[in-house]
Order: structure tokens, then C-alpha cells, then sequence
């Protein structure tokens, strides 16, 4: 239940003894959250378990041997394409690698293994890493080596249940994306072997129509090449890498060495069926990331696309968007583990999903979306973690985004879950309704103290609610490039203790909280941390003036496994009082003046009556006017503290 009578001494303080009050009178004018108001919610995500392994273990294995190991969807998320593994099952038992497809989000699971592998495959094992499903999913198609040696592009129509080879087969062990429709497969280089027609092998990229055979759109032999005879070295072949394509408009996306493999020669290029060789921006690098991804390695159209490279030996891995139109290469993130990342663009271009090691000093992309909507015209770039240190570690398999980017699926070995971004209805998940402050904001002093009360529902009803958790956010993000350490807050008497960088919220009559089993969780001594500021252990300090805003992260957990993630945040301060914006208000007795809009703090002080000095209006001014002060007209305020606390403006 509430914290708010057990807040900071000097605030009950300043209530008991106080005898100045706000006067004047008519409506309170967009002031900033008061003590005990809800705080804004900045972002919400809901992770819902939709199948476990015990929805997917075939009889005859035990159900704990069973593991998850790939994930994508249809367009709009209706369809959920995955494989489980069962390595230790009995060969008995049938397939160890099975296909299933979910439908009604998870709600339906179909097994499709037996439709779609054919009866003479080889081995079922490594072929899930060619899955691929189209936009309304009416199509999967798999790639599977018969016994005789070929390789075959197999197609399973989903309505029908009929199964058919996808193009004019054998195709050679070649890997491939499809377009949005599932009407054309763009395969990895192929070396289709001598041409008597060239005079010399046929070497480049092909692409397949459905049902037809394979055509050649890019040759080898018009790409830059500094050897003496690309065309006739065999080997040309294997320095042409598929990275990627887009799901409309036939734009191809590769990697070339144009050096034969020599340092600080490869690039990225666009091409595609009736589309010119292009290069992404003007430069080679040591190093590009060759790998294809299928799942989102540009948007839809094929105008924006990602870039992951070291520019030059000892140089960091660095992640970029590029705007193919303008020409603009944008980072993103990067880092010196060279373990690179691992992202996803949506289809409309706006966002990129990413995974992994960022800068140097110990960050990590806990799959951080990042906003580009004025990355390329103002140069502003919004991020948020979409995952969480306090989430189940070693996802196995992340998927594409939907196409309305709202969407997306996370594997675990053990289950499989839908991530639903900023969802305007609560799902299963637990629901923060309200997040509550017992003051205005922290003051950055070893004896200060601020609670929360965090009011959440569950459609399991909130006895199921298992675990909440609070910890802190830096501009989105839980852990940033320049290595947060232990982080900027403490919790002095928390559980699991106030040096963990997190603290359990409680609905069981402690720590704060009045009414156990009420669904409000609570937490009543939340401190800024004092120590490691000088060795930078403790460097948001070291990163801010103050006042400046902390983001706090709640992350909550129920027992049949769904998880949510609500951020808000939190005002920190050097000085005794925080100040919140203030709308212009128009005279409302004779004699009253205005206050004009702005935000920010003000140090202890008194009322300053500055009739012509609106420059001296900060942001944010809280005004507390002593019993029949004067107002002159258009005088500007400063601030008056009492005891650490501001009163309100009320006019």
C-alpha cells in the first residue's frame, strides 16, 4: 500500500510546522507531478509465454530434453514459425528436428515435420536454419538434401497441406531469403560451372520464381575487381556473400571483396533483378559482417539497410543505418568485443532491433530498439531496451519484427514468448495501472529517502503476481557504453540488498507497504548511492549535472510465466527543492500577474518579485506565497523553500 506518510523526515517536518500557504484561487495550472501523483509511464511491454516445451514434446522423450531453437512470424504476427530440438531423444521417437507452425497467436500449434520433410531426407538436423515463411503465411518453404545427393527447395502450402518442390530442382546446397509474397527465392553465390555459351563459368547471384528454375542477375564479371581475371578464378565466388534482401521492390543486399580477400577491401552493395550495382557509401573496410539475415536486414522497400563492419584493423565494431537515397551513413552502436551484433530492421525502416556487447567499458544492448524517425534529418536518436538483465538470460532465437513494428517472438530453450510493445490493452501479463513517488523528486543526500508504491493488476488476479522489481534506466537503457557500475541508486535494508544494482518491491506488509495482498508493491528507502563516484563505479554521477532525470525500470513477473516491463522516472537533485513546469496563466483577480511557462530547479531561497527580469524564470519554478503577499503585475517568481519541500503555484 502507500509509502507516502513514511517519505523523507524533513518533509513531515515542514507539514507539521509550515504556516505558509498558496493563495489565490480558480484551477491548478499544468503543474509537475506532486508528491503521491501518478508518475508518468513512459513505456510499457508485455512478454507473454505462449507455449511451453511441454506444448511441443512428442511422445516416447521427456518433455525437460526438449529445446526451441529457431523463431520468425508472418506480417502481423498471426503465424509463429519455429522448430524444437530433442538431441538425447531415442531414434524411435522419430525426427529429432521437428517443424511447427502456431496459429491464433499461439493459441493452435500444428506440427508440419511429416507434410513437409520428404520421405528420403537426409537428416533432419541442420535444415530448420532454411525455414522461411511468407507475409500472410500461406507458404513455408525448407530447403532439404535428399539421399541421392540433391538439394531440393521444398514448398508447404498451409491451407491445402500440399507439398511441392519451390523451384526447378536440384539447386546445390544454397541458402535463401523470400519476398513478401513467397512468390521468389534470392539464393547465396552459386558457381553453376562452366558456360559454353560465356566461355568460362557462370559465377554471381540467381533467383528463383516459384515452381521455376534459377536466373542470373548479377555476374560476377560486372562487379569492381582488382585481380587480373575475377571471371576465371574460381575461387571469385566465395568473396560474395548474400547478406540480406527486401521483402517488395527485388533490392539484393551483399558483401564483395573486390582484392581477391586482401585487407580493407570489402563493402556492402545493392543490386537485385532489374536494379544497378550500387555501393553502400563510399568506402572499404578491413572487415564486414558477411552473415545472411533473413529476418529484417533492411526495410520492406529496400531504402534503408544495415552495415556492421571494422572501418580498419584495431578499429571497433561499428553497427550503421544507411539511407540509400541520401547517401547518409548513421551509427548506431559499437564496440571492441568484435563479437558484433545482432539486429533487425523493421519494414517500414523507422526502428532497428538490436542484441549485444556495445562500446567498451562493459554496456549491453538488452535488444534495444532504436527510433531513426529524425535520426536522418535532426540527428536525434531514441533508444529503449526491450529486454532486461532481470529477464531470463540465453534466449536462444529472436524474430523478425512485425510489420506494424508493435511485435515481435523470443525463444528460450524452455519456451516461447510474444513481446508486445507498448500495447494499448493489457494482456495476460502483469499490468503496472499506476507508478507513485512519496516526493517530488530524490535528493542527491546520504541521509535523503524516497518510496515508491507500484499499483499492478493481473488477469490471473494479483495473488499471482510472483515477483517486482525496480531498478534504474539511462536514456532507455539498462546498461550503457560508458559502463554505469553498480548504478546511481541505493536501497538501503532492500532485498537482495543495496548493492545489486536492482530492489524487490514488497506487497506483504513491509518495507512500506500497508495492505499485504492489495496488488500494490512497495518500497520505502530508495537512496541515491554515495560511493564510487571517483573511480567511476558509480559513474552516472560523473555523467549529469543535476537535477537531471533517472529512468526507473519496474519488472514484474507472475506464475504462470508472463513478464511486463514499465518505465517511468525519477528526479534527482543537488538542491532541497524540484521544481516543475508551469503554464502561462492569464490574471484572475485584479492585481495578479502571470507566470510564464518553463522547467527546472531552484536552490533555497525566498520569493524574488522581478517585474521585468523574465529571464531570470528557469524552468519548472514551484511558488509558494506567504498569507496576503501582494502580487504585482507581471512579476516573475522564484522559488521558496521550506524545510526541502516546494509548494505549489495555484491560481
Amino acid at each position: 500500500m502507500s509509502v507516502l506518510s513514511d517519505g523523507d523526515p524533513r518533509r513531515r517536518a515542514f507539514l507539521r510546522s509550515s504556516i505558509v500557504i498558496a493563495v489565490l484561487c480558480a484551477g491548478l495550472v499544468d503543474l509537475a507531478q506532486a508528491a503521491g501523483d501518478p508518475s508518468p509511464i513512459e513505456f510499457r511491454e508485455d512478454l507473454v509465454k505462449i507455449l511451453d516445451r511441454a506444448d511441443v514434446a512428442w511422445d516416447g522423450s521427456a518433455i525437460d530434453e526438449h529445446d526451441f531453437a529457431s523463431v520468425q512470424s508472418n506480417a502481423d504476427g498471426s503465424h509463429v514459425l519455429f522448430n524444437v530440438l530433442c538431441e538425447w531423444c531415442s531414434a524411435g521417437t522419430g525426427p529429432k528436428n521437428r517443424i511447427f507452425l502456431a496459429t491464433d497467436r499461439g493459441a493452435q500449434v500444428e506440427e508440419i515435420s511429416d507434410l513437409l520433410y520428404p520421405p528420403d531426407i537426409v537428416s533432419t538436423w541442420w535444415g530448420w536454419g532454411s525455414l522461411r515463411l511468407n507475409d500472410d503465411a500461406s507458404l513455408v518453404v525448407l530447403r532439404a538434401q535428399l539421399q541421392s545427393g540433391e538439394h531440393h527447395w521444398l514448398v508447404y502450402e498451409t491451407a491445402s497441406g500440399q507439398v511441392g518442390d519451390a523451384t526447378q530442382n536440384p539447386f546445390r546446397n544454397l541458402s535463401a531469403t523470400l519476398d513478401d509474397l513467397g512468390a521468389r527465392l534470392y539464393f547465396t553465390p552459386y558457381d553453376a560451372g562452366w558456360d559454353e555459351t560465356l566461355q568460362r563459368r557462370r559465377m554471381g547471384l540467381f533467383f528463383a520464381d516459384l515452381g521455376a528454375g534459377r536466373q542470373q542477375y548479377l555476374d560476377i564479371v560486372d562487379l569492381p575487381c582488382s585481380l587480373a581475371d575475377c571471371a576465371n578464378t574460381t575461387s571469385a565466388v566465395n568473396l560474395l556473400n548474400l547478406v540480406g534482401s527486401s521483402a517488395t521492390s527485388d533490392h539484393v543486399f551483399f558483401a564483395w571483396n573486390d582484392a581477391w580477400g586482401a585487407s580493407d577491401n570489402w563493402a556492402l552493395y545493392r543490386g537485385g533483378p532489374g536494379h544497378p550495382v550500387e555501393p553502400l557509401g563510399s568506402l572499404q573496410h578491413n572487415w564486414v559482417e558477411r552473415d545472411l539475415n533473413p529476418r529484417g536486414f533492411c526495410s520492406a522497400d529496400g531504402r534503408r539497410a544495415l552495415y556492421e563492419y571494422i572501418h580498419r584493423a584495431g578499429d571497433p565494431v561499428t553497427l550503421s543505418v544507411v539511407d540509400m537515397a541520401s547517401g547518409s551513413e548513421l551509427p548506431l552502436a559499437w564496440n571492441r568485443s568484435f563479437s558484433g551484433f545482432d539486429p533487425i530492421m523493421s519494414r517500414d525502416g523507422r526502428y532497428v532491433l538490436v542484441s549485444g556487447p556495445s562500446g567498451d567499458l562493459g554496456g549491453y544492448l538488452y535488444r534495444t530498439l532504436f527510433d531513426l524517425e529524425h535520426l536522418f534529418d535532426l540527428q536525434q536518436l531514441s533508444q529503449r531496451d526491450t529486454g532486461s538483465a532481470r529477464l531470463p538470460s540465453a534466449a536462444v532465437a529472436v524474430s523478425n519484427l512485425t510489420a506494424d513494428a508493435q511485435h515481435y517472438f523470443l525463444a528460450y530453450a524452455d519456451s516461447l514468448y510474444r513481446v508486445d510493445l507498448m500495447p494499448a490493452v493489457a494482456s495476460v501479463a502483469p499490468r503496472v495501472t499506476q507508478i507513485r513517488w512519496s516526493a517530488r523528486s530524490l535528493l542527491d543526500d546520504p541521509d535523503a529517502r524516497i518510496g515508491v508504491e507500484v499499483v499492478l493488476s493481473d488477469d490471473q488476479g494479483v495473488a499471482s503476481i510472483d515477483r517486482v522489481i525496480m531498478l534504474p534506466l539511462i536514456e532507455g537503457r539498462e546498461s550503457p557504453d560508458w559502463g554505469m557500475g553498480r548504478g546511481p541508486l541505493a536501497y538501503p535494508g532492500g532485498v537482495p540488498g543495496g548493492d545489486v544494482g536492482y530492489e524487490v518491491l514488497f506487497d506483504d506488509g513491509t518495507h512500506g507497504d500497508t495492505t499485504p495482498g492489495d496488488g500494490v508493491f512497495t518500497f520505502y528507502a530508495i537512496a541515491t548511492r554515495q560511493s564510487g563516484r571517483e573511480d567511476g563505479w558509480n559513474a552516472w554521477f560523473l555523467q549529469v549535472d543535476l537535477p537531471a532525470y533517472l529512468g526507473a525500470r519496474f519488472v514484474a513477473l507472475d506464475d504462470e510465466g508472463h513478464y511486463s516491463i514499465t518505465d517511468s522516472r525519477l528526479l534527482i537533485t543537488d538542491a532541497a527543492c524540484v521544481l516543475g513546469p508551469l503554464a502561462v496563466a492569464t490574471p484572475v483577480t485584479s492585481g495578479v500577474g502571470h507566470v510564464r511557462s518553463a522547467t527546472g530547479l531552484y536552490t533555497q531561497g525566498v520569493v524574488a518579485v522581478e517585474p521585468e527580469a523574465e529571464a531570470l524564470f528557469e524552468a519548472g519554478t514551484f511558488i509558494r506565497l506567504s498569507r496576503g503577499f501582494h502580487v504585482k503585475p507581471g512579476a516573475v517568481f522564484r522559488a521558496v523553500v521550506d524545510a526541502g519541500v516546494c509548494a505549489e503555484l495555484r491560481l
